[in-house]
């Protein structure tokens, strides 16, 4: 069972936390970790919602111990087949990297 971590970001500070935890996360710094975020900002001109509702980049790395084809929601990304091609797995594991932003 994966981990689980429930982030609160409060306001103008918290809003920029959880972007940077964002950024965290796309290192893959939390790649065995399910991450619900909350964020409550009374300031709704402040521009932190619109920041936050725009994800400008999504990426998924990708590998498998054998061959094996990505989904995401049901639809195959990419256009490879029978990835990651042929590789000693005693030595290497070798990783795909997809540009899932949507």
């Amino acid at each position: 069972m994966a981990q689980q971590y429930f982030v609160l970001g409060i306001g103008g500070t918290g809003m920029r936390c959880i972007e940077s935890l964002i950024h965290l996360c796309a290192m893959g710094m939390f790649d065995d970790t399910d991450i619900h975020l909350l964020a409550l900002d009374t300031d709704k001109d402040n521009g932190n919602f619109a920041r936050l509702k725009e994800v400008k980049e999504a990426y998924a790395f990708t590998t498998a111990l054998g061959l094996y084809q990505f989904y995401l929601n049901g639809r195959k990304v990419g256009e490879d087949e029978m990835t990651p091609g042929w590789t000693s797995y005693r030595r290497h594991l070798l990783y795909q990297t997809y540009d899932v932003c949507i």
